[in-house]
């Protein structure tokens, strides 16, 4: 932001805005019904303006009372001299800036909404019952009736028109305009093409504004429809008028996020495979084949070169909808491409109907001819036609390249990217984790079915597998090993091992225990214990609580003892931290009653049966400190058919404080993390279990602790989301680091070393109260991350200085011509304009009026020292011919009128010497200056307690468009001490009082007087 320009008062709030042609001013219309010029170059003020009295000087009668505020404002094709001038009643004025005065106004019966030229003589307005008249400059009047689009029935106001008469054929296009009874809810834009091409762009979200860009013939090429939530482009060049394809500004938010995670240092050939299948639909019609309409700016240094850095390889964001749908974007620099969508609501049965009766109902839909011939454009869709499909966790593999997507019924993709495929029937693969004959009872929804007939598939991700677990509540944990082709899913009773390869559940295992099977029959909406259970437990707490404190009461104490103990913690080298108290976690865990929910899941091939071989695994950790440890039997995949993969449970751990596991990670000697893929790790492995509440660390195989870092007994925070990152020296590359970040609920980013788990960085990231964006967060092997600073927003992060220019920010250059600038020198235009107006001053003299300060004196030059010229900016004026006609409507009056406002202010220095000033400011109605000066006689000397001590009162006052001076006289030396004002101050030591200023004298006028009073009071001795 380089310069801003505030117009003062509701008058003078700005209703429309008009760039001449020459691109140096700028045509503000007011609510007052005043036209300002504003100055491009220096963002001020002419002191020209286009009074509304006297421009409806010469209309009929009862527009002159209240036309309104300026609607709209039209420079004329060719003669950049006349503009049109729309209010808002319905009166159209063609006005003559040379002459100022109108050539011709056009009077409708309908409130104005907008205007556009279609050629030299003619123009069309848009008005509120949904018409748009053609008028005549040269006679004034209709060239044809008023026409209803979509009339006859009322219709919704045409907020903005755009029309094109040049060529062979007539464009009209317009925002609005609809049927009020049928479809009044709809935001369209309507195109128009002679009688023939007809079609009404049917968006999701309230239209902004429109704009239609021309050719260098002045013809129309393309259309830009700005709505709240996306910006969607037209080609109007080419027959059927389809779509651009967005290269920027894109809705992410089309279909609400649900899910979120970020791949780094892909390869630039994988991403290629993934936009080689784009298959992102931007509405219902086709996708323009051209390029891009808008060209210009310059990248910045330093995105160039993040560009260059990432040539060969970059990041992904994958982003899971509300309506089932899955997106991923490749991040290279500061550019955010959308490389593909895939959908998996066209997977499953979503309503009760067949397909074949819709089928049939759609081709009775096409059958019929709608009027107004609606087409859907834009990606924002808010609504989802099922919430079961839902996408609640997301894994990737970038080596397999295959997807993991799980919703929110309990159903999960396995998908990989194919070619297009006919006739494909899906692999269903079902688990029960919890059955109905251990007494358990599922009162949600009912589980999403999948299609069981033969599909279509398009080229792109294409599903292998798809598992619907039972009960179908939401997947709470996702984890994929590609080395043994094994998936595994969580839920809030469970979880699921399955061989993706082979669609066979290994092991379905229930996590719910006995009490959470005897609450299912209870109401499913309340997730709070019961009130006679609460009051048992807050019973017994008050009991424990007073025992513990009768038993502290007993214990005697000394001084002698404090002082010691006091000695000892002083002397001591490591002081240890003050611990929270923590209330205890009942048995079945959290208070909410998913105690069982599978927070995460994770494979390793580590040492788990015995010291000297390692085997596979599988991790599993729950909302109730409870982590299940799996010994499975990988065998190869040729004899799985026969022989297959089975899981036995080999350990079993119970976290002591019993806080929701957020995430296990098993690491080797060298302190990096032991995947599925690493057999040859180095021995002893050490597991880390990250709780909400604090880390630890335990070594393999006899799960033996080694270390343990507390978090929220030191510090109250609660851990949230948690990574393992390997940081690289980013000048050194040879410099390692193995270290855990994690975030926590008060929005903080922190490091621990492992495995010391020492905390090296803490860091703010995302405010505390943004509890979205902390819950979004997802973090990458790299230490980036990325969240959801709002719903329509992502921000991305780093913790590495070696992907520093990961996180670059967008630049770009505009470049504005010498002559626009604000530093630019005075053109001849403008010293043409200015001695314009001294001529008209000069004749405002003879005439007997106030001569109009100058624009150019205004800002600089003449004057003298510590004055300046009236503020143009502020002050508002009443041309010399108005005064004289004596034509000032009411509405002229009240746009002048300023409300009054008092300023009060008082400081005081160290000395006791204090400054107190009133100001007591109101603005003339008319250009004429007035000043009103009153004489305050100096108060009687208060009683000093040193000689020469004195007080001197010194007022000033002036018209709003000068600055006081406040002259201070003392006689002692603490007068250097004192407070002046605000204002510009000429300070005078003197050791005689001030001299006697004249009776005070009053001018006369018309209009409200200025009054500006500055009173400035040393005293050394008494307060004042």
């Amino acid at each position: 932001l380089v310069k801003t320009h505030h117009m003062e008062g509701r008058l003078k709030a700005v209703s429309s805005l008009c760039v001449e042609s020459a691109r140096k001013r700028v045509l503000v219309g007011t609510e007052g019904g005043n036209i300002y010029f504003l100055r491009l170059w220096n963002m001020t003020m002419e002191h020209e303006v286009i009074f509304q009295d006297k421009v409806v000087k010469d209309v009929p009668d009862n527009y002159k009372v209240n036309p309104g505020a300026v609607e709209c404002i039209l420079e004329h094709e060719t003669d950049p001299n006349k503009i049109l001038i729309g209010y808002t009643r319905g009166l159209v004025v063609l006005w003559d800036k040379n002459t100022e005065a109108k050539v011709h106004n056009f009077v409708s019966q309908q409130q104005l909404e907008s205007m556009s030229w279609m050629g030299e003589a003619k123009f069309i307005s848009s008005h509120n019952d949904g018409s748009y008249t053609i008028w005549d400059i040269n006679t004034g009047t209709e060239e044809e009736p008023p026409s209803t689009p979509y009339g006859p029935y009322p219709c919704k106001s045409i907020v903005k028109l755009y029309a094109n008469a040049k060529g062979e054929d007539t464009w009209k296009v317009f925002s609005g305009g609809m049927p009020r009874a049928g479809y009044g809810d709809k935001y369209t834009v309507t195109v128009m093409k002679n009688e023939d091409d007809h079609v009404v762009l049917d968006l999701s979200s309230k239209i902004v504004d429109f704009q239609v860009l021309q050719t260098a013939d002045g013809l129309p090429d393309s259309l830009f429809v700005l709505s709240e939530e996306e910006l969607v482009a037209v080609d109007l060049k080419v027959a059927g008028w389809p779509v651009y394809e967005i290269p920027y500004l894109h809705s992410i938010h089309a279909s609400a996020i649900t899910c979120l995670i970020q791949v780094t240092d892909v390869k630039s050939s994988l991403l290629e495979d993934i936009s080689k299948y784009k298959s992102v639909t931007t509405g219902h019609g086709n996708v323009s084949q051209n390029s891009w309409p808008i060209n210009g700016g310059e990248v910045s240094a330093a995105a160039a070169a993040a560009s260059s850095a990432d040539a060969a390889s970059g990041s992904l964001f994958i982003t899971g909808h509300e309506d089932g749908s899955v997106r991923f974007w490749g991040i290279k620099g500061p550019v955010m491409t959308p490389l593909s969508t895939f959908k998996t609501a066209k997977f499953f049965k979503t309503d009760d109907f067949d397909d074949d009766i819709d089928e049939s109902r759609e081709e009775e839909e096409e059958e019929e001819d709608e009027w107004p011939p609606f087409r859907k454009v834009g990606t924002f869709d808010p609504y989802s036609d099922d919430p079961r499909l839902a996408v609640k966790k997301l894994h990737f593999c970038p080596v397999k390249k295959e997807l993991v997507v799980g919703g929110t019924a309990g159903q999960v993709l396995v998908c990989h990217l194919d070619e297009a495929k006919d006739s494909v029937n899906l692999k269903i693969c079902k688990a029960e984790i919890v059955t109905e004959k251990e007494g358990f009872t599922w009162k949600g929804h009912q589980p999403l079915a999948a299609k069981t007939t033969s599909l279509t598939l398009d080229g792109g991700w294409q599903p292998k597998m798809v598992l619907q677990i039972s009960p179908p509540a939401s997947i709470t944990a996702l984890a994929f090993s590609r080395q043994w082709g094994v998936m595994g899913a969580g839920t809030a009773h469970g979880f699921v091992l399955v061989d993706s390869n082979f669609s066979h559940v290994i092991t379905a295992r229930s996590t719910l225990n006995a009490q959470d099977i005897a609450n299912a029959d209870d109401n499913p909406m309340s997730r709070r214990k019961s009130l006679k259970k609460s009051l048992r437990e807050s019973f017994r707490r008050l009991r424990k609580g007073r025992s513990q404190r009768n038993t502290d009461k007993k214990k005697p104490t000394s001084q002698t003892n404090n002082t010691i103990s006091r000695t000892i913690r002083e002397e001591s080298p490591d002081v240890r931290p003050v611990e929270r108290q923590i209330e205890a976690r009942n048995f079945t865990g959290s208070e909410d009653g998913l105690g069982s929910m599978v927070r995460c899941l994770h494979f390793a091939e580590t040492y788990i049966a015995n010291a000297s071989s390692t085997s596979p695994t599988l991790w599993a950790g729950t909302n109730s400190g409870q982590v299940l440890v799996f010994l499975l039997t990988i065998t190869p995949e040729d004899k799985r058919k026969n022989d297959k993969i089975t899981a036995v449970l080999a350990k079993e751990i119970q976290l002591k404080h019993r806080a929701p596991v957020i995430d296990i990670v098993v690491y080797d000697s060298g302190g990096l993390p032991v995947h599925d893929t690493r057999k040859d790790s180095p021995a002893p492995h050490k597991v880390l279990i990250a709780s909400e509440e604090q880390f630890k660390v335990f070594l393999l195989p006899n799960l033996k602790p080694s270390g343990k870092y507390k978090l929220t007994a030191q510090e109250g925070a609660r851990v949230r989301k948690m990574k393992s990152v390997t940081f690289t020296g980013a000048e050194n590359s040879n410099l390692v680091e193995n270290c855990i970040v994690f975030l926590t609920n008060l929005g903080e980013i922190s490091i621990l070393v492992f495995p010391e788990l020492r905390r090296q960085v803490t860091t703010l990231a995302v405010k505390k109260e943004d509890v979205v964006g902390i819950s979004s967060l997802a973090f990458s092997s790299t230490g980036d991350g990325v969240y959801m600073s709002s719903s329509s927003e992502l921000q991305v992060l780093t913790v590495a200085a070696k992907r520093a220019g990961f996180c670059c920010s967008g630049a770009s250059k505009i470049h504005i011509p010498a002559e626009n600038r604000a530093w630019s020198e005075e053109s001849d235009t403008d010293r043409q304009a200015d001695e314009q107006n001294r001529q008209n001053e000069r004749e405002a003299e003879q005439n007997g009026l106030q001569p109009r300060a100058s624009p150019r004196s205004m800002s600089g030059g003449g004057g003298a020292a510590g004055e300046e010229g009236p503020d143009s900016h502020n002050e508002t004026n009443i041309s010399e011919a108005s005064v004289a006609s004596g034509d000032i409507t009411l509405d002229s009056v009240k746009d002048h009128i300023v409300a009054q406002s008092v300023e009060m202010s008082a400081a005081e220095t160290v000395t006791g010497n204090r400054t107190e000033r009133v100001e007591t400011v109101s603005r003339t109605v008319e250009s004429i200056s007035v000043s009103h000066q009153q004489f305050l006689p100096p108060p009687a000397p208060a009683p000093s307690q040193s000689a020469g001590s004195g007080r001197t009162v010194s007022n000033n006052m002036s018209n709003s468009s000068a600055t006081a001076t406040a002259t201070e006289t003392t006689a002692t030396s603490s007068s250097s001490s004192s407070t002046t004002t605000t204002t510009t101050t000429t300070q005078q030591t003197s050791s005689t009082p001030a001299a006697s200023a004249p009776p005070s004298t009053t001018t006369p006028c018309n209009g409200v007087s200025v009054t500006r009073m500055d009173i400035a009071i040393a005293d050394s001795g008494a307060s004042s």
